[in-house]
């Protein structure tokens, strides 16, 4: 009996210890978990997209890794499936919101880079495309050649202002 007593106290005293040194005690000041490849959308392009004369969404068939440069059919190395120009006030800004917001939601990235979207925004003489994958949580930003992370919070927002133009949508990755 005594010596189960003794097991009992020496139990019930380094128990607590044993536990917080697991992370098992909640008033352990937990990590901060930096991500490095976050970053935040380059000042000029948040600015040319608030503020561009026409902006232009995209339905776009991602296959692996595109290049520079755009056509009627080809938008930086993807094909495009089908585009809306995007006029409305209300809606640009719903879907500059929602992609702003996916940036701040940013976490970590896939890798691979199969976009299945696009945005191509044009003030003046100045022009900046977003080749976006939701999937793989990344989007490639032009003439910049930058590129940063997202969430795929702004998927069905962009999907949906593409069916209302009866733009056909990319198939879902495999």
């Amino acid at each position: 009996m005594r010596f189960r007593l003794r097991t009992l106290l020496v139990v019930l005293s380094i128990g607590p210890m044993v536990l917080a040194g697991f992370g098992c005690d909640s008033r352990k000041p937990q990590p901060v978990v930096v991500n490095p490849l976050k970053k935040p959308l380059p000042v000029e392009v948040r600015a040319l997209l608030d503020n561009c004369e026409r902006l232009v969404l995209l339905s776009i068939e991602g296959e692996e890794y595109g290049v520079p440069g755009s056509s009627d059919t080809d938008f930086h190395g993807f094909d495009i499936l089908g585009k809306t120009e995007i006029r409305d006030r209300d809606e640009r800004e719903q879907l500059l919101g929602a992609l702003y917001k996916g940036i701040d939601e940013a976490t970590v990235p896939a890798n691979c880079f199969g976009p299945r979207h696009g945005i191509s925004a044009t003030l003046g003489d100045e022009t900046v495309d977003l080749v976006i994958c939701f999937e793989c949580l990344q989007i490639q930003i032009f003439p910049q050649d930058c590129l940063l992370l997202t969430s795929d919070t702004p998927n069905n927002t962009f999907n949906a202002a593409l069916v209302r133009a009866n733009v056909p949508l990319a198939k879902p990755p495999h």
